[in-house]
C-alpha cells in the first residue's frame, strides 16, 4: 500500500517537469529583404506545464558550425513567431522566427532559449 501510494505522488508530482516544453520545426527557409538577409526557422512550441515561460528576444541565440546568430530586427517572415512573448500553462506559441545570417548558407543547428539573467529552458534541435 505504502509502493501504491509513493508511486501515485510521484505521478502526480512530477509531470510538469517530463516534457514541460515540447516543439516542431516545421520548416526552414532563407529570406532576403530591403534591409539583409536572414535564415528563418518555423517553429512550433507548446507549454505542457502549468508553468509560465517568457521568450525574450535579448535571450534567444541560434548556434551552429560554431558560429551565432541573434533574432534579427529588420527580417522578418509571416507569421512572424513573437521573441518577446509570455507563454503560460498549456498554451502554443507558432510562426517564423528569423536570424541574421553570419555567413551566407549557415543554418542553425541549436535555438536556445533563456531567461532574461537565468538558465536556459528549451533547446530546439533544428536539424
Amino acid at each position: 500500500m505504502k509502493n501504491k501510494i509513493l508511486i501515485l505522488i510521484s505521478l502526480v508530482s512530477f509531470p510538469s517537469f517530463i516534457n514541460a516544453l515540447s516543439y516542431e520545426v516545421r520548416g526552414i527557409e532563407r529570406e532576403s529583404q530591403m534591409f539583409g538577409d536572414a535564415i528563418c526557422v518555423s517553429l512550433y512550441i507548446i507549454n505542457n506545464s502549468r508553468n509560465t515561460y517568457s521568450f525574450n528576444i535579448f535571450a534567444i541565440d541560434a548556434k551552429g558550425d560554431g558560429l551565432t546568430a541573434t533574432p534579427s530586427l529588420f527580417v522578418s517572415k509571416k507569421p512572424d513567431f513573437n521573441p518577446n512573448q509570455d507563454l503560460t500553462a498549456n498554451s502554443k506559441a507558432r510562426g517564423w522566427l528569423c536570424f541574421d545570417e553570419p555567413e551566407y548558407g549557415w543554418v542553425p543547428e541549436t535555438i536556445e532559449f533563456s531567461e532574461i539573467l537565468g538558465s536556459k529552458f528549451l533547446t530546439v534541435y533544428v536539424n
